[in-house]
């Protein structure tokens, strides 16, 4: 006999909706856990039902869900594109999630217990951007206290304490063409000197004008340097002595292989003789002026542990004529010569930190009048051979320092050789950040005009301490000593000291205000010195 069928026309249609809605909620939760698409849909039809059908119903339901229930299927349709190969929904339903509580014996189901949705925390409000920070780059503290504050105390509009620029305020931006950069700075001043000479007391009030230039170029294996600068004085009262100036140098670095570089040097100088320097002449309104040009190469090659240098370089000096006071000039081409140097080091590195080298030096110096005014044949031949050890840190501690001999043997046997003691170095040493200290120790020979003398060894030492006093100010202090001996003459030995102070303030990138001061004075063993006293005061526009 057949059952009857059960009369559905009549039956209430809320289970169906109600296992569509469920569907979709299933699908709405389904990222947060890890069941397959086969046991979601299971669910999705046998959740179709409520705790007052008939078994019949229940089952008639969960069997065609599939296809009867068109909008769950359309629900499921939104998760397709989490479906993997193997009929899975990727990231959907956990296995803890839990199961659904079917109650096959009784034939009903129980509705589907869904778990709750995990809340996501509220989003913090962003971060209040100051202009320190907006200028730094960096994102301002979130201060518990303007949390959900609608009126934020505005930002000063003045910066305080020191907060840093884009770019430091001591390194201009410069001008970019291409691989090319030029960084030009212009310096116009006025300056104050007053100096005692030999007995005699001047002083002068000038203005001074002061280029300085740099160009970069850079190609990758190749790098072009070329730095100049000039000065030009013009008293506005007094009647000191001007001291004009410039010089250009050229350095052309080349990448020859990878543990091989090569440089090129091209420089020239011009500048007017100091009324201290050993070949001054007394009571002069005007000293010679000194055009000084040359050039060089030098390679570079590192083996192993060894690093051997191998340097040539060749200048001529030509001087001008001296004014004297009575308004005559003294001819100084007497002094004109040509020298040629050539210099060896061999670096051996042991360790990242200390490198001991050797280095060693000929010159060959050839004055174009063979025979000065006084008759001496002053062409010479020098030679310096020296030892010493590379010391390198890190960026807070560093420098060099080598001793030696030094030799001058010259073609007049009249002229006793100059030989002595050679001490050359250079430190660096920065405590803190904003302090930077600096040592230079050089030794020199110099030459002589007069009858009989060949001239002295001078050792000088110098001395530099640099503070940064706030963002936009940096103070320089300046101190240094010179030792001139002066060996087998009646000369007496000399030592000069100077002292200078400087503040540069930088009103923007391009505008700063320098002040300078500065204090020398030399003394001889036996006799009156010299003293020089100056100050100078100028504004500095640069790009």
């Amino acid at each position: 006999m057949f059952s009857a069928k059960p009369d559905t026309r009549n039956r209430p249609r809320r289970p169906r909706r109600l296992a569509s809605l469920a569907a979709t909620m299933l699908v709405l939760a389904a990222p947060a856990y890890g069941q397959t698409a086969t046991d979601a849909a299971d669910t999705a039809g046998t959740s179709d039902t409520s705790g007052t059908n008939d078994a019949t119903d229940a089952i008639d339901v969960g069997n065609t869900s599939g296809t009867a229930d068109t909008n769950g299927l359309d629900n499921f349709s939104l998760a397709g594109s989490n479906l993997q190969d193997d009929g899975t929904l990727r990231g959907l339903l956990s296995d803890d999630a839990a199961p659904l509580d079917t109650n096959q014996d009784n034939g009903t189901t129980d509705a589907v217990a869904l778990p709750p949705v995990p809340s996501e925390p509220p989003a913090e409000p962003a971060p209040v951007q100051s202009r320190e920070n907006a200028i730094s780059g960096t994102a301002s503290p979130n201060y518990r206290g303007d949390l959900g504050r609608l009126n934020r105390p505005e930002n000063s509009i003045a910066p305080r304490g020191t907060p840093p620029p884009d770019i430091p305020l001591d390194q201009a931006p410069g001008i970019r063409r291409g691989v090319f950069v030029l960084r030009p700075e212009i310096t116009q001043s006025i300056g104050a000197e007053s100096r005692k000479l030999d007995g005699r007391k001047t002083s002068r009030i000038y203005s001074q004008s002061e280029i300085d230039a740099t160009l970069l170029a850079d190609w990758g294996r190749r790098t072009l340097t070329v730095e100049g600068s000039g000065i030009y004085q013009k008293n506005i009262s007094g009647d000191g002595a001007t001291e004009p100036s410039a010089s250009i140098d050229a350095d052309f670095a080349l990448d020859l292989a990878e543990a091989t570089t090569a440089d090129f040097t091209a420089n020239y100088d011009f500048r007017r003789e100091s009324v201290t320097d050993e070949n001054a002449v007394e009571n002069a309104e005007r000293q010679a002026t000194i055009q000084t040009i040359g050039g060089g190469a030098k390679i570079a090659r590192e083996l192993a542990k060894l690093r051997g240098t191998l340097a040539a370089h060749v200048d001529h000096t030509a001087y001008g004529d001296v004014k004297l006071a009575d308004g005559t000039t003294l001819s100084q081409d007497d002094r004109d010569a040509l020298s040629g140097e050539i210099d060896t080091r061999v670096d051996y590195r042991p360790s990242g930190v200390l490198t001991p080298f050797l280095q060693a030096s000929y010159e060959r110096k050839r004055y174009d009048q063979r025979v000065d005014d006084a008759g001496y044949r002053r062409s010479s031949n020098t030679y310096r051979l020296e030892a010493g050890v590379n010391a390198d840190f890190g960026e807070k501690l560093g420098g060099e320092l080598a001793t030696g001999y030094v030799l001058r043997r010259f073609e007049d046997d009249r002229l006793s050789d100059l030989d002595g003691l050679a001490l050359d170095g250079s430190a660096r040493w920065s405590p803190h950040r904003g302090t930077n200290i600096s040592l230079d120790l050089a030794t020199r020979l110099e030459d002589a005009t007069a009858a009989g003398r060949s001239g002295p060894i001078t050792y000088s030492l110098a001395t530099t301490l640099e503070q940064q006093v706030r963002y936009d100010v940096v103070a320089t202090l300046s101190a240094g000593y010179l030792r001139r001996n002066y060996l087998a003459s009646e000369v007496a030995d000399e030592n000069a000291y100077s002292l200078g102070l400087g503040v540069r303030w930088y009103l923007t990138h391009d505008l700063a205000i320098d002040a300078e001061a500065a204090y020398a004075v030399t003394r001889p063993e036996h006799g009156e010195g010299d003293r020089e006293l100056s100050a100078t005061l100028g504004l500095t526009a640069r790009r």
